[in-house]
């Protein structure tokens, strides 16, 4: 009962969250959501979408940082939780795979990582650097023998800590541009 529930609960999260924008948002805001979502996944295209939305102003700058980091988060949650069972799912299973090699390079690339522990992972979430981030950032954490909950814990802050560093600072410099 346990594992189902482990197993739901990021799901119904993630529900929620798109039931909110359902009801409480008009369907322009759904599509550039929902559009977010979508680039968030692709590699390298996701951070310039997320720099370049919160620069131009097609998003408002503390929605995006909290959209983000739920994002992070969620999937997080459930990879620290699910790792074992997702990797059984027929294509998702090999993506895991992938992001496992991804992080054993990851972890011979950046020795430091090993060495600086909970903070290696905290850093190592927190800057966008190719092969990091939150999905990655679980699998390593277990990889390294962290408990689920000391994984989630280093992947959300480090994700709260990119999304502050992503957002706000490109934001913040280009206020003197967009008053203009």
């Amino acid at each position: 009962m346990e594992a189902l529930i482990k197993l739901l609960i990021p799901f119904v999260l993630g529900g929620l969250v798109a039931l909110f924008f359902i009801l409480f948002t008009d369907v322009e805001t759904q599509m550039k959501y929902a559009s977010l979502l979508i680039s968030y996944f692709i590699p390298f295209l996701g951070y310039g979408v997320i720099i370049s939305g919160s620069t131009l102003g097609f998003f408002d700058p503390l929605a995006l940082f909290a959209f983000l980091t739920f994002v992070d988060c969620d999937l997080s949650l459930f990879l620290v939780w699910n790792l074992d069972h997702a990797k059984k799912i027929p294509c998702v299973g090999i993506l895991i795979q992938r992001t496992e090699s991804s992080g054993r390079m990851a972890m011979e690339r950046y020795k430091w990582l090993k060495r600086f522990g909970f903070l290696g992972l905290v850093v190592f979430v927190m800057f966008p650097w190719p092969g990091t981030g939150a999905i990655v950032g679980s699998i390593v954490g277990r990889m390294l023998g962290f408990s689920a909950a000391m994984t989630f814990a280093a992947v959300m802050l480090g994700s709260f800590l990119r999304s502050l560093l992503l957002i706000f600072l490109p934001w913040s410099l280009s206020l003197p541009f967009i008053e203009m």
